[in-house]
């Protein structure tokens, strides 16, 4: 579905759902796809919910937003209805110089997870704030890395700090929050980014902290990992895609 270039860094949206007959998602036909403002796209895979990346764009701006939608029961039979999830990310390469594209992005989303944010504490969260949006962030410093994730203030997210401050000394760059919705349930949003210098260790720490996380709800892992899963025989293709099927995820 998308080319992830190690060299050119490129967003990527992954969640990782159990397979439901009640979670589906829209044809294509129905969401807007604009190549210049960044990429919507979903794919139907038959009522479970996709990993959806960037349509053959390596980009280091590259961005890209997919929503989850799920379709329930009311007390009438014949009606039904359809709550969604927006899910965004974006590799900004610097959040400061692309603060005025970034708020909308941000505003059009339910979550957005922003990677290579390059700020540091410096940077206080009010001069990065969103009305009506909690910022969560894992900075590293002002040449590079960093997360920022951004959450509509409904969804109440709650930093899993410990979880976070373990696997970081692990070497993983991680923002960890837990949402609670009625639709979906507990919710774990797993901000991530890997460097393309990255060891191999650093997927058997990424497996470690999947298999920790897996227990405490639902998965959506969204960031930049730095993969291509166009050629995913190959390292580190492979290793995501082992990765991905450890969380439950389908592509």
């Amino acid at each position: 579905n998308g080319n992830l270039s190690s060299a050119n860094a490129s967003s990527i949206p992954i969640s990782s759902l159990p397979v439901d007959q009640q979670d589906v998602l829209p044809g294509p036909d129905s969401l807007n796809t604009n190549s210049t403002a960044g990429t919507r796209a979903v794919d139907n895979l038959n009522s479970t919910v996709p990993v959806t990346t960037n349509q053959a764009n390596t980009h280091p701006a590259a961005k890209s937003a997919v929503p989850f939608q799920r379709k329930l029961a009311t007390n009438d039979p014949d009606e039904e209805v359809q709550f969604s999830l927006w899910l965004g990310t974006w590799n900004v390469n610097s959040l400061r110089s692309k603060w005025t594209e970034i708020v909308p992005f941000i505003e059009q989303n339910d979550v957005t997870v922003l990677t290579e944010t390059k700020i540091d504490k410096s940077v206080s969260d009010a001069t990065i704030s969103v009305e009506g949006f909690i910022v969560s962030r894992l900075d590293r410093n002002c040449h590079g890395g960093g997360i920022a994730s951004y959450f509509k203030s409904s969804l109440r997210p709650i930093e899993l700090t410990a979880k976070q401050d373990e696997y970081s000394r692990l070497g993983l760059e991680v923002n960890i929050n837990s949402i609670n919705t009625i639709t979906w349930g507990r919710s774990i949003i797993v901000a991530v980014y890997r460097p393309p210098s990255a060891s191999k260790e650093w997927f058997v720490s990424f497996n470690s902290l999947i298999m920790d996380l897996l227990p405490l709800g639902r998965l959506f892992i969204i960031g930049d990992l730095n993969a291509n899963l166009i050629k995913a025989d190959n390292y580190p293709g492979n290793e995501l895609m082992t990765s991905l099927a450890l969380a439950q995820c389908m592509v």
